[in-house]
């Protein structure tokens, strides 16, 4: 195992970083593993939980779900970054 992927599932995401589901804690209608979506905020509960809001990308059948994460009990893996794009000059 690098480095570099034990960081990405152990790092606290933070607001533009693109992540993807590993596994979510007990909730009655889970997202599925692999869903991926990009951090828009984040709000801390306790010194060691975190609430994220993310902006899930639609599943396969086209369905839009918006589903706060609770940051480390949900596991995610963060796949790199949202870049802002400038505007045009």
């Amino acid at each position: 195992m690098s480095r570099s992927w034990w960081r990405s599932v152990t790092e606290r995401p933070v607001p533009g970083d693109i992540i993807s589901l590993i596994e979510m804690g007990p909730d009655p209608c889970p997202m599925q593993p692999g869903t991926v979506g990009v951090v828009r905020s984040t709000a801390r509960w306790t010194d060691e939980t975190w609430q994220l809001s993310v902006d899930w990308k639609p599943s396969p059948n086209g369905e839009q779900r918006s589903l706060a994460l609770v940051w480390p009990v949900d596991k995610v893996k963060i796949l790199g970054r949202d870049v802002p794009r400038s505007a045009p000059t």
